[in-house]
């Protein structure tokens, strides 16, 4: 047996004092190295956590010696002892009490026995419960797939349903599905049921519905607008001269559930709206005149912009106004009016083009511009009055000397072949929607015109503030992009806009063009137009 040194002697001479007097060795950590303090230490916890356990052991038998004479030796809860105790004293607890699991008393019993869950509770009482005659509530449905479904159905069933709602559905709907057919429903389980089937989210938008003419009618028009554009590449000239789209639109001075911001002394009743019907909201109707920005000529794109308003006097007294008073008075457009608008953007475009520069005026058939179904003859007949001020003699018919002055209509169900469709209007229209309270009206009963005036000068300040040349350009080339998407696909507007290329070279619209002729609907679009032009 080798010999101890001092050093060793004078440790284990310290752990058999520290065991014999119960006391931490710490009070004789002179005497010991730090590895074997270590040891010493982690020792101790082993033998304090191994005697913590037997005493618990010790009472959990006992417990189970109670419960297993009414259970006939079945518990088969768990093979850990720290949960068969806390099973059996829960057991224990409902037996003594009222031998009944309620709701009501669930969860007091769960926290009583450090029971994590209800639900687990349950399960113990549920198990041990049989044979000892305690009842127990039933539980909810659990949330989640039923085990007699599988995935596979699961998704049969959603494509049907997804089938019978056109595809037109949410994250919320789908979570209601599930809770009324699978007994789940949680955003995660919605989210996990779409991706699995492969959906997508995508951006839907309200699109007009396009009949067989339509179609034809937006084929041939977009084949006929990038032709001009490699026509105007290769000769280095325009043709057609600047293109002057020009369209009108109502803008309202209360949106319907819109917000309104208000001082804190000012109460909401106070600034509510009451209108005995929604066509009594102010609106008025404006129409514009824009082109594409040309920084050699010094023209950002506004050419005209004015509301269809007339000025009327009352004709008689009113709790309102007295007679005689000026009244602001919205009126819609007709062919008169449109015929005297169009003359006032062929003056402004004189006044802001060069000279001997064409121009083409592109406008819909709506029906204020009494065009009708006769297409390009009917828009032609209804500008008989602005064809005969450009041919008069007059000083002002005198300065479109030189200008080729021509008019084309846009296909019917086709705002996305206007730029003022595309955003312009939308642009427009971000500095009206806010209302903000007015101390200065005088009065409920003669607020439409002070609304009316100052929906007039918000639009006229928003027009007038616009920074167009920049909005004007990216609008131009989404529309050259929307040609070029129509005809990729076919004449149809469930186009993608993104897949279609911003700045086209000339092999590839040379090529696009080609691809065009060569589609059937190609021979049937040009047998329309030239019946149309027979008519």
């Amino acid at each position: 047996m080798p010999r101890r040194s001092k050093k060793a002697t004078r440790s284990v001479e310290a752990l058999k004092l520290a065991r014999q007097n119960r006391t931490s060795p710490r009070v004789h950590e002179g005497f010991l190295e730090e590895s074997e303090w270590r040891t010493f230490t982690s020792n101790e916890k082993r033998s304090r956590k191994r005697r913590e356990k037997e005493e618990i052991g010790a009472v959990i038998k006992q417990r189970r010696k109670n419960v297993s004479k009414r259970t006939n030796g079945t518990i088969g809860i768990s093979n850990n002892v720290l949960v068969q105790a806390k099973a059996v004293g829960a057991a224990e607890f409902v037996i003594k009490k009222e031998k009944i699991l309620s709701k009501g008393n669930a969860h007091d019993i769960a926290a009583l026995f450090n029971i994590g869950s209800v639900r687990t509770l349950r399960r113990y009482i549920s198990k041990m419960g049989t044979d000892m005659n305690i009842e127990v509530y039933e539980d909810r449905a659990r949330s989640g797939r039923p085990s007699e479904i599988t995935s596979e159905e699961m998704k049969t069933s959603f494509l049907q349903y997804l089938a019978s709602r056109r595809y037109h559905v949410t994250v919320r709907s789908v979570t209601r599905w599930l809770k009324s057919t699978r007994r789940t429903g949680c955003k995660d389980s919605a989210m996990k049921l779409l991706n699995s089937v492969g959906c997508r989210r995508v951006r839907v938008n309200v699109k007009p519905k396009l009949e067989r003419r339509h179609i034809l009618n937006r084929f041939i028009y977009c084949y006929e607008r990038l032709e001009e554009v490699l026509n105007e590449r290769l000769t280095k000239r325009s043709t057609c001269g600047v293109d002057v789209f020009v369209d009108e639109k109502w803008f309202n001075k209360l949106t319907m559930g819109g917000y309104m911001w208000l001082p804190e002394n000012v109460p909401i009743e106070q600034a509510a709206e009451f209108w005995r019907h929604k066509n009594h909201i102010p609106k008025i109707m404006y129409f514009a005149a824009i082109s594409i920005p040309k920084n050699e000529w010094n023209f950002d794109g506004r050419l005209y912009f004015e509301p269809l308003v007339q000025v009327v006097k009352a004709k008689r007294n009113s709790i309102k106004r007295k007679a005689g008073t000026d009244i602001l008075q919205p009126i819609s457009m007709n062919r008169a009016k449109f015929n005297e608008v169009i003359i006032e953007v062929l003056k402004a475009t004189v006044q802001k083009l060069p000279q001997e520069t064409n121009i083409r005026i592109i406008a819909d058939g709506a029906g204020g511009h009494s065009v009708g179904k006769h297409g390009q003859m009917g828009l032609d007949n209804a500008l008989r009055d602005a064809r005969q001020w450009i041919s008069s003699n007059s000083s002002q018919g005198q300065q479109m000397y030189g200008r080729r002055v021509t008019f084309l209509l846009q296909p019917s169900q086709s705002p996305d072949l206007n730029t003022l469709d595309l955003g312009a209007w939308w642009s427009l229209e971000t500095g009206v929607n806010e209302l903000r309270y007015n101390p200065n009206w005088s009065g409920r009963n003669n607020r439409p015109q002070e609304l009316l005036a100052d929906l007039n000068d918000t639009v006229l300040q928003s027009w007038e503030s616009w920074e167009t040349s920049e909005m004007l350009q990216k609008l131009q080339n989404t529309l050259y992009q929307n040609y070029w998407a129509v005809l990729a696909s076919k004449g149809r507007n469930d186009y993608d806009r993104r897949s279609a290329p911003s700045n086209p070279c000339d092999i590839q619209l040379r090529e696009h063009l080609r691809q065009a002729r060569l589609d059937p609907l190609w021979v049937e679009a040009t047998e329309m137009r030239r019946k149309n032009i027979e008519h």
